[in-house]
C-alpha cells in the first residue's frame, strides 16, 4: 500500500504509521528541492537534471534501506514463529506416541 503525499509516493507501514526515517528523507528531499528551484538561474539545464537525479538516487536509497530493515523484522519475527511451531509440533508428536501404541491402538491407562 503507497500514500500519496506532497506529491511523493511512499509505502505506507503495516501499522499505519510512517517511519522516522521516511519523514527525514522527505524532508530533506524538499528542503533540497527548494534549494535547486531557489539557484535555478544560476544553473544550466545539465546541472539541474544531475541534482534532480542525485535527489531522486538519495530519496531511493533511503527509501529501500528502510524496506529492508522492515523485511528483516518480519524475517526474524517469522523465524521465531516457526521455532514456537516446530517446538509445539514435537511436544504434540511426543504425546500422542506416548498415547497410542505403534500398532495404532490406544495404549490403556
Amino acid at each position: 500500500r503507497h500514500l500519496l503525499c506532497c506529491g511523493s509516493i511512499r509505502r505506507a507501514t503495516p501499522n499505519g504509521r510512517g517511519s522516522d526515517l521516511t519523514m527525514m528523507s522527505l524532508l530533506l528531499f524538499y528542503h533540497s528541492c527548494a534549494s535547486l528551484c531557489s539557484s535555478s538561474s544560476l544553473l544550466g539545464i545539465d546541472g539541474k537534471i544531475e541534482q534532480a537525479m542525485d535527489l531522486v538516487k538519495s530519496h531511493l536509497m533511503l527509501v529501500v534501506r528502510e524496506e529492508v530493515e522492515l523485511l528483516r523484522e518480519q524475517l526474524r519475527e517469522l523465524q521465531e514463529r516457526n521455532q514456537q511451531l516446530e517446538r509445539e509440533n514435537h511436544i504434540l508428536r511426543t504425546l500422542t506416541h506416548n498415547i497410542y501404541s505403534p500398532t495404532g491402538h490406544r495404549i490403556s491407562q
